[in-house]
């Protein structure tokens, strides 16, 4: 699936938050989940990393990114690169285009 498929098909806007430091609680800069009626998104400065959308989980890149990227990656899907490639080689997890 395309990435500007799957963007159209996110509905009801709901709000943007940022995510928050697991080791001080405080909020930290350009990395945001944004909640849709339909779905929940990981955006980290301007760019979509995740999609969580009807329980599936999309990513938009084969998971290189910065440090504080994948940091906030393993906290919006609640689990490490292992994990993530496990559930992506076996097709839980979907690549966009």
């Amino acid at each position: 699936m395309k990435l500007s498929t799957l963007k159209k098909r996110l509905k009801g806007f709901a709000n943007i938050q940022n995510m928050s430091s697991v080791s001080s609680g405080r909020d930290v800069c350009n990395q945001f989940e944004i909640y849709f009626d339909n779905a929940k998104v990981f955006q980290s400065y301007s760019s979509i990393i995740a999609i969580r959308y009807k329980g599936t989980i999309y990513l938009t890149d084969k998971y290189d990114y910065s440090v504080t990227t994948m940091k906030y990656l393993k906290q919006f899907l609640g689990h490490g690169i292992k994990e993530t490639r496990e559930l992506l080689e076996s097709g839980s997890y979907k690549l966009l285009s």
